[in-house]
């Protein structure tokens, strides 16, 4: 279940950013979405901490684990979290309204790239022949779909390679959140609300540094409020179901639930946006689905035989 909104809020964020007033640029964009995505979280938060306070979720009650991660390791490890997907997510709302939903959707399918190599670098895991060939043929429709059919290998959209690079970041932001969860010292709803906070109080410092001369009121324009508030609420979506799938699943295999984001995000651009699907996207799409897919074929048994 939390799979499936999941990928329907990831589904329709690329049409949220694209429908973003003039007004309210990238930055701005990505402090005050995860400003909301705080408020509305923090009552789930809440409602968790109380639920898991007797379950040696809370750090006053795992002394037992305290020989895995320190106190100082924790606050370090929710910090680098929440810094890794504030830089995280200028670079998307930049990116995505270049490329466009439906490109943005197929390229953004790297992650399966960066999982694995993260997953051998990091995790020691091993990677069979079959799933290396699978990962070839994702990098080759990644690649085609890129150049518009290898017509242009030059001129590639910048947004495009911008977010074809992005979900390194989130796999570096995954694994130390895996970490926090694996010893169960810090439940998903603590860990979204810490490194949203800590994301938006480095984006406002930032911002009001850098940009002395904007004016941080501008989301008191009804249009640009009701922008902030549903980028809010998909993000607050996208991040619940997201920290719930990764709480029961190792990292590798919480990326294959995503596989058909790139179909819901054409429908939802064709209706909404007007984007045009071309014969090229419908390759990128199949290509990348179907390795998706093939990649974790084998993926069940290796975690049985562990």
């Amino acid at each position: 279940m939390f799979g499936a909104f999941g990928v329907i809020a990831e589904s329709f964020l690329p049409v949220v950013t694209n429908l973003r007033p003039d007004a309210l640029d990238a930055f701005y964009f990505a402090w005050f979405t995860m400003i909301f995505e705080s408020i509305f979280i923090f009552p789930l938060m809440i409602a968790e901490r109380k639920k898991f306070k007797n379950k040696l979720y809370l750090m006053e009650n795992a002394t037992e684990l305290e020989t895995k991660l320190s106190r100082n390791q924790i606050i370090l490890s929710n910090i680098i979290i929440g810094i890794i997907f504030a830089v995280a997510l200028i670079i998307q709302f930049y990116a995505l309204p270049i490329a466009g939903a439906i490109l943005s959707s197929i390229v953004l399918k790297s992650s399966l790239i960066f999982s694995m190599l993260i997953g051998v670098v990091l995790l020691h895991e091993k990677v069979t022949k079959q799933q290396l060939v699978f990962t070839l043929t994702l990098l080759f429709g990644l690649f085609f779909t890129l150049t518009n059919g290898f017509a242009a290998v030059v001129e590639m959209n910048i947004g495009a390679i911008m977010l074809f690079f992005l979900p390194l970041l989130w796999m570096f932001g995954h694994y130390f959140t895996k970490k926090l969860m694996d010893v169960q010292k810090s439940p998903p709803m603590t860990i979204v609300i810490s490194r949203t906070a800590i994301g938006s109080l480095v984006l406002g410092i930032f911002y009001v540094i850098a940009f002395p001369d904007r004016s941080i009121f501008i989301l008191l324009d009804l249009q640009n409020l009701l922008s902030l508030l549903l980028a809010g609420v998909v993000y607050s979506i996208i991040h619940i179901c997201w920290y719930k799938v990764l709480q029961y699943m190792d990292l590798s295999k919480s990326t294959t639930i995503y596989a058909l984001t790139p179909i819901v995000t054409s429908i939802f651009a064709l209706i909404i946006l007007n984007e045009k699907f071309t014969v090229i996207h419908l390759i990128g799409i199949t290509v990348v689905i179907i390795s998706i897919l093939f990649f974790y074929r084998e993926h069940p048994k290796k975690e049985n035989n562990d």
